[in-house]
C-alpha cells in the first residue's frame, strides 16, 4: 500500500512549508514522510489524523539499501527480509523502485 500524501506541511518555521507529506508509524513513534523520501517525527499529538499503514518509500538515483534502512532505523538485514526482491543483489536498486519499510 502506498502512503496517502494528503497533508501540507504549513509550519512557519519548516524548510519544507508547503510540501505534502503523508504520516506514518515505525518502532512506535509517528513521522511526516514527504514525497521525496525525507521524513521526520511527529513532535505534536496528530492522532485524530493518523492513519496506521504498510509503508514505502520510492528509490531515488544514489540511493543504497543501507542508507535507506538507516534512514528509517531498519538494518540491512531487516531491509532485505521486508524486501525479498533485493535480497540476491541488494546492491542494485533502480530509481522508482518502491521498497517496504514495515
Amino acid at each position: 500500500m502506498d502512503l496517502n500524501y494528503s497533508y501540507t506541511d504549513e509550519r512557519e518555521d519548516s524548510p519544507r512549508r508547503g510540501q505534502k507529506y503523508a504520516l506514518a508509524e515505525h518502532m512506535g513513534k509517528k513521522y511526516m514522510v514527504f514525497q521525496d523520501g525525507y521524513s521526520e517525527e511527529v513532535k505534536q499529538d496528530v492522532s485524530d489524523q493518523f492513519v496506521s499503514e504498510e509503508k514505502y518509500y520510492t528509490v531515488q538515483h544514489g540511493d543504497t539499501l543501507g542508507s535507506i534502512g538507516s534512514k528509517y532505523g531498519l538494518s540491512l538485514d531487516q531491509m532485505t527480509e521486508l524486501n525479498p526482491q533485493v535480497k540476491s543483489d541488494p546492491d542494485i536498486l533502480f530509481p522508482g523502485e518502491k521498497l517496504r519499510l514495515n
